[in-house]
């Protein structure tokens, strides 16, 4: 069983027709019965001794979590939870807690908004011995501004309600053990790819080693990028000990970083902090060009550039709103490549 979902402009015109319901039917044929609950914390599973949940055992079904959320309702992500049962069931409902006002709701059957912490949905559908079955909610969330930017949201399942063959209703209170990937509104997020340079030399023997292209449709600036060498081969190319020089459209750029010292064998890193932060104008492509004093014999190796680590990565989103170093390790999911000299 999984439960349907409909895209975010279905939701957009639902929100205003849909009344702020809970779908829980007050009339059963038997009360419903209390579970006892047994979690284990290492897999976040929680049973009660006929059915199981946990949050999805796949892959996240939400690519990236920056979630750009500049307009009402334009950002949204998908939750799974497995639920496994050792007899034959017949899934009654469940209860969320979701992060507000920044939830506007959520999506199952169809939109069910955010009741100052708590969304409640209908289910329907059995889940047959050995045999999973999947809950598919879509999370809304409603527009950022200066101060909400950079928020980090939750979804919980808390609650699940099933009847079992006997006509007798089950609720599990799954606490706050079923959490779904935790999401970080943003106003937008930054596009960084790094690409092979064009190998070119200019004054004071500064070589050409990486290409980084920045884009996106909503302005934003890059303050500091970590840049992490090595080398392919153990042929000789070394940088003394130097700072890598930043330039745009043939100018340098104003930085600081600490200065890197590569003899080919061993990785280094480095962090160019750009004293006036660079400017990323929305809809526009820039490429900063990276530049190093490198030595190398006649059978030079690769010198691989890439993005790393993410804690020392910082931007500002349109908003204004700073996005440190933190938030990019556990949030930034976007793959930047690498550059190769």
């Amino acid at each position: 069983m999984k439960t349907k979902v409909y895209q975010s402009s279905f939701c957009r015109s639902a929100i205003a027709l849909m009344p702020f319901i809970f779908l829980f039917i007050a009339c059963k044929k038997e009360e419903a019965v209390q579970s006892k609950i047994n979690s284990s914390a290492v897999n976040t599973i929680v049973g009660d001794g006929i059915v199981t949940v946990q949050a999805s055992i796949l892959p996240p079904a939400t690519p990236q979590t920056f979630i750009a959320s500049g307009d009402t309702y334009s950002g949204s992500s998908i939750a799974e939870f497995q639920v496994t049962s050792s007899q034959q069931v017949y899934l009654y409902s469940m209860g969320l807690s979701a992060s507000y006002p920044l939830i506007a709701g959520i999506v199952t059957d169809n939109f069910h908004p955010n009741n100052n912490g708590f969304c409640g949905s209908s289910l329907g559908g059995y889940v047959y011995p050995n045999q999973g079955s999947m809950i598919q909610v879509e999370a809304l969330y409603n527009a950022v501004d200066s101060a909400t930017s950079g928020s980090i949201v939750h979804l919980t399942l808390t609650q699940l309600e099933y009847r079992t063959a006997d006509e007798i209703y089950h609720t599990i209170d799954l606490g706050n053990l079923i959490k779904a990937q935790d999401m970080c509104l943003v106003y937008n997020v930054p596009h960084i790819s790094f690409q092979n340079p064009s190998k070119h030399t200019v004054g004071a023997n500064l070589t050409e080693i990486a290409d980084i292209k920045l884009s996106g449709d909503t302005d934003w600036t890059l303050n500091s990028l970590p840049l992490f060498l090595s080398s392919g081969t153990q042929a000789y190319i070394a940088i003394p000990n130097s700072q890598l020089i930043i330039k745009y459209q043939g100018n340098k750029i104003a930085t600081k970083s600490t200065a890197i010292d590569f003899n080919g064998n061993s990785p280094v890193q480095t962090v160019v902090d750009f004293t006036k932060g660079f400017h990323h104008v929305a809809g526009h492509t820039e490429i900063l060009r990276v530049y190093a004093k490198i030595t190398h014999d006649s059978n030079p190796g690769l010198l691989y550039t890439k993005l790393y680590p993410f804690s020392s990565l910082k931007w500002t989103d349109g908003l204004g709103a700073v996005i440190p170093g933190a938030k990019n390790a556990k949030f930034f999911k976007e793959d930047p490549g690498i550059a190769a000299f």
